[in-house]
């Protein structure tokens, strides 16, 4: 861990990792349930209070992110089957 060029950022990463997921982990705990489509409302008023539109909306988010990520190290040549199969020179 000494020799990891990120280390200094590894702290402020977990705590905004926390500050980040603390608060989902609280939301799913008090709500607990989903609650049933009632009568009368239509499927996006359903969505939109139920949280499914932002649940739909992060999914895309980051598939679209991992989609970015994935096109950039293509472009620059990056191969993740290699990169810890291999040794670097020193």
């Amino acid at each position: 861990m000494k020799a990891v060029p990120w280390r200094k950022w590894m702290v402020p990463v977990a705590i905004l990792w926390l500050m980040i997921i603390i608060p989902f982990y609280v939301f799913a705990g008090v709500i607990g349930s989903v609650p049933p489509l009632t009568p009368g409302l239509s499927f996006v008023e359903y969505a939109a209070s139920t949280g499914l539109t932002a649940t739909v909306f992060t999914i895309l988010v980051g598939i679209v992110f991992y989609l970015v990520a994935r096109w950039y190290d293509l472009k620059h040549g990056i191969n993740f089957k290699e990169i810890f199969q291999t040794i670097p020179p020193e």
